[in-house]
């Protein structure tokens, strides 16, 4: 079996990691793989769902934090933050001190989610570590103790959100370049559910927030295929990431568009564990991506 690393990003992702897991430890022959050569991670600003799902708490790194302090410093001061992200929020958007408390959630924007990746790189000068880098280091460590065989590592998230879709690119070219430090490389493969999959929950929520998942879901498309073909460059001055004309992802599945009749009828939580048994039975016990 080949070296795995799972990384859900976001409640999506959460949900995801949970059911791969359960699903492995279903079967002697893949469970004594799990926590050795397969190993999983949950990042998230808002830890609440990894929690409730019972995830072990060295599976779950959050990167949430009160932004409003930080943001008033940073715009300022950090030329690397306001190369992407809009300080005129502290201005003019309407939002109250308290949703910029990102330990609760993103308010379903994309830059509070990118946002908490950044500060948590930022760590690395003014604590001299990234939380978030080191989660994944340690895990691709792990798991090449036990073989050479290049990873596969597999990312999930939901594209229509604020944390997991804003930071699967970001978190695709951090393992790589966690990789290249280490004189290795991977297979990366990006799984991602779309709008879709959330069609049950719409009418539960307000027309503004349909607006902003179709834009979250076509910004991070765009984003991710923009990105491929030119210069990528993310994090605190001194400690940028950077690859140039370099494809984020190996392959990627996307669930949702083509199985509509599969997704409207079903509550999302039901759908997750389809992705989880998919990601289970066919890509980790039958390493299909390495095949591709």
């Amino acid at each position: 079996m080949q070296p795995t690393l799972v990384v859900g990003l976001g409640g999506t992702g959460a949900h995801i990691v949970a059911g791969v897991t359960a699903k492995l430890l279903e079967t002697p022959s893949t469970a004594e793989h799990v926590n050795r050569t397969i190993q999983l991670l949950c990042i998230d600003t808002d830890t609440h769902v990894a929690e409730s799902l019972e995830l072990p708490a060295s599976h779950v790194q959050g990167i949430g934090f009160f932004a409003l302090d930080y943001l008033t410093h940073a715009c300022l001061h950090d030329e690397s933050l306001k190369k992407w992200f809009d300080c005129g929020i502290l201005r003019r958007a309407p939002l109250a001190p308290a949703q910029f408390d990102l330990t609760r959630n993103t308010a379903m924007y994309r830059q509070f989610g990118r946002l908490c990746l950044y500060h948590d790189l930022s760590g690395e000068i003014l604590e001299g570590h990234s939380k978030v880098r080191e989660s994944i280091r340690r895990a691709l460590v792990s798991i090449q103790q036990h073989t050479p065989d290049p990873p596969l590592v597999i990312i999930c998230a939901s594209l229509i959100g604020g944390t997991g879709g804003a930071i699967a690119l970001d978190t695709a070219y951090l393992v790589r370049h966690t990789l290249a430090t280490m004189g290795a490389n991977a297979h990366i493969l990006g799984v991602f559910a779309l709008g879709n999959v959330f069609a049950s929950a719409f009418p539960h929520a307000p027309e503004e927030h349909h607006i902003r998942f179709i834009l979250n879901e076509v910004a991070a498309v765009k984003e991710i295929q923009h990105f491929a073909r030119t210069r990528y460059e993310f994090g605190p001055q001194g400690h940028f990431i950077t690859f140039d004309n370099l494809e984020p992802f190996n392959l990627y599945w996307l669930f949702g568009g083509d199985r509509v009749e599969r997704a409207e009828s079903k509550w999302p939580t039901g759908y997750f564990p389809l992705i989880a048994d998919e990601i289970a039975d066919v890509v980790i016990t039958d390493s299909l991506p390495v095949k591709c």
